[in-house]
């Protein structure tokens, strides 16, 4: 039997993975070759393919064929049928069910007769013959006319066949001649012609109306291996026909805007059309479908549907929003049937209001399938869409928000039907307004185009695109220096463009194949000076020694004397000769100035070439500054060589006076992208220290300087930029001031310093900046007074440091603190970037010291980037998680230390300076002490490091132990550890790098695998191509194309085939699987569109998104594929898709966007072609910025199988693996040369192991392995759960018993498995083998160790089977690896046989679990660290006996009680000093579990010698007391003498002795004392109390009054009733001052009896809410102050949120005054704005639920509008501003002033001091508490009345109550403020509009 079994220990786990670790050995999966649910899949499969097929036509219900109709069958699609494309697609399957077969089963049911003659002539003429081609098939017109005669109706079917790799040809597009003919002669003879399309893609389909008598046409598709099946089911009725097409199918290939640019060249594709692809584009410019023959959506039923009760309506705002449309489908007709809904939405047009940007007519929002509905059912669809899901994506400005996704201003209309066409005809079902353009998400611009030239727009015009910088093919040649002409601008040739990438890993291009006479280059050139030129060409050459290679042509006129020679470039190996690019001498040729073009012809063979360099020749420049080596180098800011950024911010220069100095700055580089650089010479080679000089007029900063060296990034170059001045805005930005450093590697000689602001926006002006060689740190001779032991913790008090420094103006601080009384001192202010502490220290010895610390943190929980470096090197992995300390009060987090850590830091024997360096503000701890201890030093401490989870497991091996596993990994992320960079940690260069690629295929896997480094527990996990299968090397099941799965339009459906197709790859062993293909069908001739779902990407994404979720529920990867742009076949490793970013996003990236955030793909493939220039695989914006940063994808990106992207280039951008493999030399290279670091490998190699820890088989072979289980007859088949195996395959068997034996047994395979021996013991061993020459040999290894061999004889045949054996071997009980290798080849083996013999005495595992109350002593000695943990483990034999000693840990305590698993053992089986455990150790694993009860007695014992002695003063006591003590002393007695006496009961017993003791000194009392209290108790108005309080006194009276009649009371007792007395006195609360309450309680009863006057809203519900609870409050006679005055605020508050219903009567006279108005004597600007105005006032005087101040803004807005009119005559004048920094300020309406004196120490105190976001049209209620001015009324105002309006509510005692209402436009701001009398205004906070 074998079974899951989980908890295998890492010991276990290292010894299956040791075993598997042969040098020459490639894991396998298990080999199992069914597919598990086979019949199930083909049924789904046949319900898929019915679905998803579309019927075009059918009139006069030609379909569907009635029963006992005979058929006749005509064309040879009908039999070579396409269940697929070819490529991926591929499946191999058992059979593939025709169309003519699909036939026959329904004539087989009786369903219809089919003419025999053509079926027997079609079957001999295709599957005898072989013919293919219909023209080849000649059937006559005796036949034909005899077919007409015995048969009614006529189905004629059409195929095609398409493959990856290749494109469509446009003939392919239109019915051949012989179909044509074909068509035409059969609907001239038969009644009923019934057409079907075995096709992938869109065809032509004219011809349907263009040849009378077609009835019925049914696009078919290529249905999988039931397709012809499922074929017939539609044909004949029994599946009523329901898809719905996804593409639009015109009425020529030319009507697509596609057809332009698809072929226009082999190496780009110009996406022209924009974003109109497909129905987008028929639906803007085709609305009466003069072009379409069959609309978007569109598909026929057998039966009818009514679409009703549609509603419409939205949920929310622009950007949260949801849009539900709801609809009811009734089947009106009388055959089961399904139906579609479709919801389209339109969005304003340019020219349409304010709209500016070009959109689609109609978009597709939403849809969903209604399930089975038989005649008269009904089903009600609802369906929703993220309202922003209708905004556009505005990519170059138009609407003023470049880069962001925008709702318009304007009307949204949504439209609902069966198809596209269909819902426009049905009208507007609801509309959205936007009433003003609204941004639903900012993004920053990625993969713009480069080289596009134009895109079309919503008027039918196709507007010219810039070429971007370095495309442009117009190059000026420069009268003085170098100009450089890349070779590939041309204007005009015949050459080819290739890429390739130079030394320093720079991509560039080339041109190459000038390779005959007479091709040519040609450029345009505009020279600035007339002259002879330089012009050095940069080649590459492959050949022999070329020689006069081109003739050059200025003006088509030919230039003497150039001979340009080019001799051979590299070794002649053919190792990249052809991208070994070299200078050439140069030719010198006159050009003249001006507009000139330059062509070089072909003379012959000729070289690659990169670029040319032109240069007068007379004339020589260098723009480098030389950089000192020795002394600081001044480069003034303002002499930048080169700028860029933003267009409309650029960089500037400023000149300034600042006292007597006149100078220049950069200014204006505080634009995110904005960049300068400056041209160095460094004089040495080596670190340099940049600062810089500079002015900053904002508030302080952390500055991103954004350096890089020759496009080599920084690390570490933040600093703090203070604010320079006082902040009164004088000047700041010119008042300068030196920060820095930022340390920088400048190479020997010239290199390029680039300074670009980043996404923040935050860049101070610069003056200069200084360069000085960065100084080493010098470590002195002379020892440091620090010593770091090494053997032992050192302790350091971080306020201790040796030297500190600050850039920030924060410098770093100490602390005093107290915790628990103790007082102590910290180092503090260390969260300013740039701070920095460093401690000099002598370590003992050199190595690695894992450094702890004590630190509080009272942020939000963070990543502390540390900072260390020791002796100037950084230490990498310095990052610690850093929770906050305390419980988030506030409450002294600041000093709640805690350990964290350790980080590991190396130090050299001696003198080491170890500095902190804090890199983020408010990113850093206060630290108390840091302690140091060496690393492998047996004090280490027991730290908070992830790595010290891995210690949990034990095993011989130290060096095998301190390894971590992936299983580690996974096991430690169950417990909420993350190992993963230690883990990482361990993996050599080598081994990382060999993982980036593709791994070699095991088991039946055809594509490759990735992973395979067992030495860590890492698998080789398989992948298989799809989509339309599992493509592996034994049969799966075909699915229908991804197209016919889109036109069902039915996501379950298709997350159902995800997940079956995930239980075939599971069972065959493989882990992702290459699907799906969702590229968008943008042209109908894109060759691979049949794996592809769609034109439009929702139907493409939700689809992708469903196929995904299905299959990952399975834990099999999905591979969305190919991202992106993938829309062209041909040459698609070198073409180049150009289009606009907006087109990207909406259209190619939208799909795969919505799987993404739908479905969380486990992985994705990039794609073979490029975008705009960058290939996809090689694409940081796209696979980084936009896949991870934007959509969140955290999972893995691999490449398309064998392209020929640069491996580095890939791994940087995001392309985690490189398929099929990799190349680790180029990754090798570009480790060693800085171009990608160990960062990046790590970084994808961390994604590749999440990726396999989520699949099957590591969760089925590593985390929880199949187990085999081993008894004492086990026979054990050795084709079946196998976990590994190298060449061994299953294949089926004719021995006895059947199923599979293992073949392929040749030299070197082997097999492993894992299995669990149930008893230990003797077992024989024998081999069920064959072998047809009588050779093979194997060995059985258990644990690594050999314990049987066999040698196979000769059986005659490799099924002739004998049983060889037994041989004897002894197993131990538990789980072990069990592996066959195979020495020899050429024999089978079937099974082995276990059959135990006797017992065999084992080692094993002792578990013994005791509680820390005790300590354990084995054989005398005690054990340390077993007392340590609480646990003892030992492996010991079984049958040895056990005696484990234990005693009380402490001193002085005994032993109460012992449990042995659980079971309480005698009381006369311990003594109270010690328990002995003895018994016999079994055989076989034990755990034992003690508990014990261990007590202290000596406490009692004490107080017992103590009551002894005071017998005699008991004596005399009085009588109670005696009593008491005897008692006591005795209960005191017997509990000492009890053994199991509990602690509790030992401590009852003396604290009732000691009680008896102390009332030894109780002496008679003095009831006089008590009169006091109670005449002062009956002196109490009681009126003034609560009822609680007054009974709380009643109970101690009582008490008093019962002493007063006790004869024997004690002076004791009369304390306390004294005491209880007082107590309850000063206990008395006064009952509350509930005036305001009541009175605001009347004022709520008052607005409810005017109910009718007031909207009823939430604000309503919640003010009866707060009523209700006030009146509760009110009659409670107890209630406090606090409740009474906090129903106050709550009601008060209450009644300020709610409106009243508003009067509009003013508001519709004003409108009335308005449109009175003679409009044409005013300006038109000012008539527009009044207008405007009129307009949004008419608005709110018709809207129902208008607020009283969404009426009186309405009223304000026309008055100011009408004052505002201009007479035409009327002229005015502007003013221009300076873009002077300006404080923050408030204006008139934030004035406030009063005469009177404010009284001393008053203020006001805000609810609300935090800056916030309040929307447009919102309210908010500000509570104002006055302090100490209990008669002041404060005065309440905003700086700007035109952001927020103001209302006062209502004043609770000294809290006023005010509410904003928000009016101003979003991103306007202004502050709050309050005044009292006498005093300035006071600012609480600032108010932004949302």
């Amino acid at each position: 039997m074998s079974r899951r079994r989980k908890g295998v220990s890492k010991r276990v786990l290292s010894a299956v993975l040791s075993a598997a670790m042969v040098a020459t050995t490639i894991p396998a999966m298990s080999i199992t070759a069914s597919a598990e649910s086979a019949e199930g899949n083909i049924e789904l499969s046949r319900q898929v393919a019915a679905d998803g097929m579309v019927l075009l036509e059918n009139r006069d219900e030609a379909l569907p064929v009635q029963q006992g109709t005979t058929v006749a069958m005509f064309g040879r699609a009908m039999i070579d049928y396409t269940r697929g494309g070819g490529g991926s697609g591929a499946t191999n399957v058992d059979y593939t069910r025709n169309i003519l077969q699909g036939m026959q089963i329904k004539e087989e049911e009786g369903k219809i007769s089919l003419y025999q003659p053509l079926v027997d002539f079609y079957t001999e003429q295709v599957t005898t013959n072989g013919i293919t081609n219909d023209a080849q098939i000649n059937v006559t017109d005796e036949m034909m006319d005899a077919a007409a005669a015995a048969a009614d109706t006529a189905v004629v079917t059409i195929g095609r066949y398409s493959s990856e790799g290749s494109d469509r040809s446009e003939a392919d597009y239109y019915l051949t001649d012989a179909e044509e003919k074909l068509i035409t002669r059969v609907a001239e003879k038969f009644d009923k012609v019934v057409v079907v399309l075995n096709v992938g893609a869109v065809m032509d389909t004219s011809w349907i109306n263009d040849i009378p008598g077609v009835d019925a046409v049914l696009v078919g598709w290529q249905a999988g291996m039931e397709g012809g099946l499922a074929t017939a089911d539609i044909l004949v009725g029994d599946v009523n026909p329901s898809g719905k097409l996804v593409d639009t199918w015109a009425k020529s290939y030319e009507d697509y805007p596609s057809s332009k640019t698809f072929n226009e060249s082999t190496s780009y594709v110009n996406y022209t059309e924009d974003i109109y692809v497909g129905y987008r584009y028929f639906e803007t410019f085709d609305p009466d479908y003069e072009k379409v023959n069959y609309p978007f959506g569109y598909g026929l039923s057998y039966t009818d549907f009514k679409i009703s009760e549609v509603t419409v309506d939205f949920d929310g705002d622009a950007l949260t929003g949801t849009a539900n449309v709801s609809a009811t489908v009734t089947n009106t007709g009388d055959m089961a049937g399904k139906e579609v809904v479709q919801v389209y939405f339109s969005a304003p047009q340019a020219g349409e209001g304010e709209a500016k940007m070009s959109k689609p007519a109609k978009e597709l929002a939403a849809f969903d399938k209604t399930d089975l509905l038989e005649p008269g059912e009904s089903e009600t669809l609802n369906m929703s869409f993220a309202i922003s899901d209708m905004s556009s994506y505005d990519d170059i400005g138009e609407t003023g928000h470049k880069s962001a996704y925008v709702m318009e201003a304007g009307d949204y209309d949504i439209y609902v039907g069966d198809s596209i066409k269909n819902a426009g005809e049905q009208g507007v079902r609801g509309t959205y307004n936007v009433a003003e353009t609204t941004v639903t998400e900012q993004l920053t611009e990625k993969l713009a185009p480069t080289q596009l030239p134009e895109r079309l727009m919503a008027d039918g015009k196709y507007h010219e695109i810039e070429v971007a910088p370095g495309f442009d093919p117009h190059h000026t040649i420069a009268a003085e220096g170098q100009t450089v002409v890349q070779s590939e601008a041309m204007i005009g040739g015949d050459v080819t463009v290739e890429g390739f990438y130079d030394d320093n890993f720079e991509r560039l291009s080339c041109i190459a194949m000038m390779n005959a006479v007479g091709k040519y280059a040609e450029y345009e050139i505009t020279v600035e000076e007339a002259g002879y030129y330089s012009v050095m060409m940069r080649y590459a050459n492959g050949n022999a020694d070329l020689s006069n290679c081109f003739t050059v042509l200025v003006d088509d006129e030919a230039q003497p004397g150039i001979h340009f020679n080019a001799p051979q470039t590299g070794d002649g190996s053919g190792a990249g000769e052809w991208y070994n690019f070299a200078d050439a001498e140069p030719f010198y040729v006159y050009l003249p100035a001006g507009t000139h073009t330059l062509r070089l012809v072909a003379n012959g063979n000729n070289p690659n070439y990169d670029y040319m360099v032109f240069e007068k020749s007379d004339v020589e420049i260098s723009a480098h500054q030389p950089v000192s080596a020795t002394e600081p180098t001044k480069i003034e800011a303002e002499d930048f060589e080169f700028s860029g950024g933003t267009n409309s911010n650029y960089v500037r220069t400023e000149s300034f006076t600042v006292g007597d100095y006149n100078g220049v700055c950069l200014a204006y580089m505080n634009y995110a992208g904005n960049w300068v650089s400056y041209y160095l010479d460094a004089e040495e080679a080596g670190e340099y220290d940049l600062y810089f000089n500079v002015a900053n007029g904002r508030a302080r900063f952390d500055w991103d300087v954004g350096v890089d060296v020759d496009g080599t990034g920084t690390e570490n170059d933040t600093i703090c930029v203070p604010q320079t001045g006082d902040g009164s805005g004088a000047s700041e930005w010119y008042n300068f001031e030196d920060i820095g450093p930022v340390t920088v590697t400048l190479p020997e000689g010239e290199c390029i310093l680039t300074l670009t602001c980043p996404e923040s926006s935050a860049y101070p002006n610069i003056d200069y900046i200084t360069v000085e060689k960065h100084e080493a740190v010098e470590i002195p001779d002379e020892p440091f007074e620090t010593v770091i032991s090494a053997t032992e913790s050192t302790r350091i008090e971080a306020e201790n440091y040796s030297n500190t420094g600050t850039a920030s103006g924060n410098p770093v601080r100490t602390e005093d603190f107290t915790v628990d009384e103790t007082d102590s001192t910290c180092l503090a202010f260390m969260n300013y970037a740039g701070n920095w502490v460093s401690y000099n220290v002598y370590a003992e010895e050199a190595g690695d010291y894992d450094v702890l610390f004590n630190v509080a943190n009272g942020y939000d929980p963070f990543d502390w980037d540390l900072g260390i470096d020791v002796n100037g090197v950084a230490v990498e992995n310095d990052i610690v998680s850093l929770e906050q300390t305390g419980d988030g009060s506030g409450e002294g987090e600041w000093y709640n230390f805690v350990d964290v850590g350790p980080v590991t830091i190396p130090l050299e024997q001696g003198n080491n300076i170890v500095t902190f360096r804090c890199s983020a503000t408010n990113a850093y701890p206060n630290i108390d002490y840091i302690t140091f201890t060496k690393a492998d030093a047996a004090a280490a401490p027991a730290a908070m490091r992830a790595r010290a989870f891995s210690a949990k497991a034990v095993a011989e091996d130290p060096e095998e132990d301190s390894k971590i596993m992936l299983l580690d990994v996974y096991e430690a992320r169950q417990e909420g550890v993350d190992l993963m960079d230690e883990f990482l940690d361990q993996i050599s260069d080598d081994q990382l790098i060999d993982m980036m690629g593709g791994q070699p295929n095991t088991g039946v896997a055809n594509t490759g695998g990735m992973g395979n480094l067992m030495e860590y527990g890492i698998p080789n996990i398989m992948t298989a191509d799809g989509p339309q299968g599992i493509r592996i090397g034994v049969n799966c099941t075909a699915w229908p194309i991804g197209t016919l799965q889109a036109c069902t339009w039915d996501v379950e459906l298709v997350e159902k085939v995800g997940k079956a197709a995930a239980v075939e790859a599971r069972t065959n062993g493989i882990d992702i699987w290459l699907a799906p293909g969702m590229n968008i069908h943008r042209d109908p001739l894109c060759g691979r569109n049949f794996e592809y779902y769609s034109e439009d990407p929702l139907v493409a994404g939700k689809m992708a998104a469903a196929l995904t979720k299905g299959c990952q529920s399975e834990d099999v990867a999905i591979s969305l594929k190919h991202f992106a742009a993938n829309n062209k076949e041909t040459n698609r490793s070198s073409s180049d898709s150009r289009a606009s970013e907006r087109a990207l996003r909406e259209i190619y990236l939208k799909g795969f966007e919505i799987a993404v955030k739908e479905a969380d793909p486990w992985t994705i493939m990039s794609s073979y072609n490029l975008i705009n220039g960058t290939e996809t695989s090689e694409n940081a914006e796209l696979l980084t910025d936009i896949l991870r940063g934007e959509w969140g994808f955290n999972g893995l990106v691999e490449t398309d199988w064998g392209n020929n992207s640069n491996h580095a280039f890939e791994l940087k951008a995001g392309n985690d693996v490189k398929m099929s493999s990799g190349s680790p030399s180029t990754l090798q290279n570009a480790l060693d040369r800085g171009f990608i670091t160990r960062d990046d490998l790590e970084r994808s190699a961390e994604r590749l192991m999440n990726l396999i820890m989520k699949v099957n088989t590591f969760q089925n072979k590593i985390v929880n392995p199949i187990t085999v289980d081993i008894g004492d007859n086990t026979t054990f088949k050795a084709a079946e759960n196998i976990l590994w195996s190298e060449t061994v395959r299953a294949e089926a068997t004719k021995d006895d018993g059947g199923g599979n034996n293992l073949g392929y047994c040749d030299a070197g395979a082997w097999a492993e498995y894992h299995i669990n021996v149930l008893t230990s013991g003797s077992y024989n061993l024998s081999a069920r083998t064959a072998s047809s020459a009588g050779s093979g040999a194997f060995n059985v290894l258990v644990d690594g160790e050999t314990v049987a061999s066999f040698d196979v004889p000769n059986t005659g045949a490799y099924q002739n089977w004998v049983t060889q054996g037994p041989q004897q071997i002894n197993l131990e009980a538990g789980e072990h690896t069990m592996r066959i290798e195979w020495t020899e080849s050429g024999s089978n083996l079937n099974w082995l046989l276990f059959e135990r013999t006797g017992e065999l005495a084992t080692e094993h595992a002792l578990t013994v679990t005791f509680p820390a109350t005790v300590e354990l002593s084995v054989g005398g000695e005690s054990q340390t660290i077993a007392n340590l943990l609480g646990k003892y483990t030992a492996n010991v034999m079984g049958g040895d006996a056990l005696d484990l000693a234990f005693a009380p840990r402490v001193e002085g305590r005994e032993i109460a009680g012992v449990t042995v698993n659980s079971e309480a053992i005698a009381e006369d089986s311990f003594d109270a000093a010690e328990y002995v455990y003895s018994a016999a150790m079994p055989n076989a694993d034990t755990t034992i579990e003690l508990g014990f009860t261990v007590v202290d007695k000596q406490n009692l014992r004490a107080a017992i010698e103590i009551a002894e002695g005071r017998a005699n003063e008991a004596a005399e006591a009085v009588e109670s007391v005696q009593e008491k003590y005897e008692a006591a002393l005795q209960a005191a007695k017997d509990v000492e003498a009890k053994k199991t006496a509990t602690q509790n009961e030992i401590n009852t017993a003396w604290s009732d002795l000691i009680d008896a003791l102390h009332y030894l000194s109780f002496v008679a009392g003095d009831k006089s004392q008590l009169d006091i209290p109670m005449e002062i108790a009956d002196s109490i108005n009681r009126d003034l109390f609560t009822p609680d309080s007054l009974k709380a006194l009643d109970e101690a009276y009582a008490a008093a009054e019962d002493l007063l009649d006790d004869e024997e009371v004690l002076e004791a007792d009369i304390t306390a009733a004294v005491d209880a007395l007082y107590d309850a006195i000063y206990g008395l609360v006064y009952r509350a001052d509930v005036t305001e309450l009541e009175a605001l309680v009347n004022k709520g009863d008052g607005i409810v009896e005017n109910a009718d006057q007031y909207i009823q809203n939430d604000a309503w519900t919640s003010f009866e809410t707060s009523l209700e609870e006030a009146k509760t409050v009110l009659a409670n006679e107890n209630a406090t102050q606090d409740a009474v005055d906090t129903a106050a605020e709550d009601l008060a508050a209450a009644i300020s949120a709610l409106r009243m219903i508003p009067d509009k009567d003013a508001l519709e006279a004003l409108i009335g005054e308005a449109e009175a108005i003679n409009t044409s004597k005013y300006t038109a600007k000012s008539v527009a704005t009044m207008k405007a105005a009129l307009s949004t006032a008419k608005a709110v005087l018709n809207d129902a639920e208008a607020t009283e101040e969404e009426v009186a803004d309405a009223v304000e807005a026309l008055e100011n509008s009408i004052d505002g009119l201009v007479e035409k005559s009327t002229s005015t004048s502007s003013k221009g501003s300076t873009s002077a920094n300006v404080g923050n300020a408030y204006g008139a309406a934030g004035v406030v002033s009063a005469s009177q004196s404010v009284a001393a120490n008053a203020y006001v105190v805000s609810d609300t001091t935090v800056n916030f976001t309040l929307k447009r049209g919102s309210a908010y209620c500000f509570k104002m508490t006055v302090v100490n001015g209990n008669a002041m009324t404060p005065g309440f105002t905003v700086g700007n009345g035109d952001v927020l309006k103001t209302q006062f509510v209502a004043k609770v005692g000294n809290d006023y109550y005010y509410r904003v209402y928000a009016t101003g436009t979003p991103g306007q701001s202004t502050g709050v403020y309050t005044t009292l009398p006498g005093q300035n205004a006071t600012k609480h906070c600032t108010v932004t509009i949302g």
